[in-house]
């Protein structure tokens, strides 16, 4: 067994500079991914690598679930078509190009994930009459040349002018449910 190899600095001024261009605005996301591990925040956000594609079996994961979920109740507010139909084309459109095979597996989650968002959707809190906004992009300077950007899935605007910040999450409908409280 060798010696471990001491950890290696970025010493260069002309690297630090260009680290500090790539990073004056970061997502929410990646800050987290940064609190959380700055060597998987280097590799994903500053060398931008990119993990091997999901085995065809493995495809309709959580995150595509989620990313099908989420597109489905953003696009509700913009789509005047009845919910099945915006879902079956979000889905259809999503599993196209993350070649998620068609099978029973597949079928049995599109289920699962119709029902989840109807009954989400069809609940009567759900709405309660307030103005919503859906994919509202923002932007806070969080210092003199550092600034977090993202967007929000849903503000719900109340008659008084409060509002209701909506971050979707999908996890099923046992879950989906409460989180929105």
């Amino acid at each position: 067994h060798g010696a471990a190899r001491p950890p290696a600095v970025i010493a260069s001024p002309d690297l630090l500079e260009a680290l500090a261009l790539r990073h004056q605005v970061f997502g929410p996301t990646s800050l987290e991914s940064y609190l959380q591990c700055p060597f998987q925040f280097l590799g994903r956000y500053t060398l931008r690598l990119q993990a091997a594609p999901a085995r065809p079996e493995q495809r309709l994961d959580f995150l595509t679930q989620g990313t099908i979920v989420h597109a489905v109740l953003a696009g509700l507010h913009s789509d005047p078509r009845p919910l099945e139909e915006t879902f079956d084309g979000i889905f259809a459109r999503i599993c196209e190009k993350q070649r998620v095979p068609p099978g029973y597996r597949t079928e049995a989650c599109r289920q699962r994930m119709l029902t989840d968002v109807r009954a989400l959707v069809e609940d009567p809190d759900w709405t309660q009459g307030y103005e919503i906004r859906t994919e509202q992009r923002f932007r806070y300077k969080l210092g003199a040349d550092v600034e977090i950007s993202g967007r929000i899935d849903r503000v719900d605007v109340t008659p008084n002018d409060g509002a209701y910040v909506i971050d979707y999450k999908y996890s099923g409908a046992q879950n989906t449910k409460s989180r929105g409280t």
